[in-house]
């Protein structure tokens, strides 16, 4: 049971929300994410942002508040969800997987007075108004998704992670919890958040929550053209086009030529990697603010701890 302040519109004409997670770590790339949110914004539209958090410093609120100045069209709230999540010791099977993800299980039960909201990973840039999104028609559907990409070409997991725990009848039904519409006029169908974390925490599911909204959501979820949620890198795509549909591998295609959203989801982040493929939408949408600052000041730290590391690593994979 949600014992905290349940989080109602800010707008009175608007009853969609957009949420992020955030902590002291992603707190800048949080900011990017809603800085390309706001670049790709109507002025008839107004954006209800809320982010979920643990603790966030005032400093990271401040930083991320800034964002949105002279904006009278967005709101933004932070949430502590750290009373809540106390109560449950989550685990993350891969360092890159932390237990923020998470919070998205809590929207249902957290938003009340909304029709929908938006979930958004804070490694994501967005390129198109979001209510490209939000207007998408969910009637019969919790939840609305795009299929799955990395797990589906990453089959040394896949039988692990998409069907023997989360039982999947076969993996293309997997879809990806980075970018998700939620439902809210049908709340009472969602089930209780207890249950989902309590499994969360007894079993040590490789993709966290991505697995838990599998297991619970997969026949109620609506497939997104994955323009909604393209994955930067594209080198899968033989493996797609040899496993997948002809038509699925069409619209990966087509999503990769013109994106809505771009998901930075493997251990390669922009801020981190300025090389990486289609690593160009994030440090265009931060040049010119204080957050470009910052993701130099984060390359330059990347450097000085990695690049030792990676001299050594060629020369002995020259040498062998």
């Amino acid at each position: 049971m949600i014992e905290n302040k349940l989080v109602t519109p800010i707008f009175n004409d608007t009853k969609s929300a957009i949420v992020l997670p955030c902590d002291d770590n992603y707190a800048p790339y949080v900011s990017a994410t809603i800085l390309s949110i706001i670049n790709s914004s109507h002025q008839t539209n107004n954006y209800d942002i809320i982010i979920l958090n643990k603790d966030l410093s005032s400093n990271n609120k401040n930083l991320i508040s800034r964002v949105l100045e002279n904006k009278p069209n967005f709101s933004i709230r932070f949430y502590d969800v750290g009373s809540i999540m106390s109560k449950y010791v989550l685990k993350s099977y891969f360092s890159r997987i932390t237990v923020d993800g998470y919070y998205r299980l809590l929207i249902p039960y957290l938003l009340k007075g909304y029709t929908k909201a938006v979930y958004l990973d804070c490694d994501i840039i967005v390129l198109e108004d979001i209510y490209e999104l939000i207007n998408i028609d969910l009637t019969g559907y919790l939840l609305a998704a795009a299929q799955e990409y990395y797990w589906n070409i990453d089959t040394s997991h896949t039988p692990e992670c998409s069907i023997k725990k989360v039982g999947l009848v076969n993996r293309y039904q997997r879809f990806n919890s980075g970018v998700l519409l939620y439902n809210l006029e049908t709340t009472q169908e969602y089930f209780p958040y207890e249950i989902l974390l309590e499994d969360a925490m007894k079993n040590n599911y490789l993709a966290g929550d991505e697995d838990i909204l599998n297991k619970y959501y997969n026949n109620k979820t609506y497939i997104l053209h994955p323009m909604f949620n393209v994955w930067n890198r594209s080198f899968g795509m033989p493996t797609v086009q040899k496993y997948d549909s002809v038509q699925m591998y069409n619209k990966y295609l087509e999503a990769h030529k013109s994106p809505k959203i771009i998901h930075y989801m493997s251990r390669f982040k922009p801020w981190n990697y300025p090389s990486i493929e289609k690593s160009y939408y994030y440090w265009n949408t931060i040049r010119g603010t204080e957050l470009y600052d910052l993701a130099l000041n984060s390359q330059i730290l990347n450097i000085q701890k990695n690049y030792p590391r990676r001299v050594a690593t060629d020369i002995l994979e020259k040498v062998l």
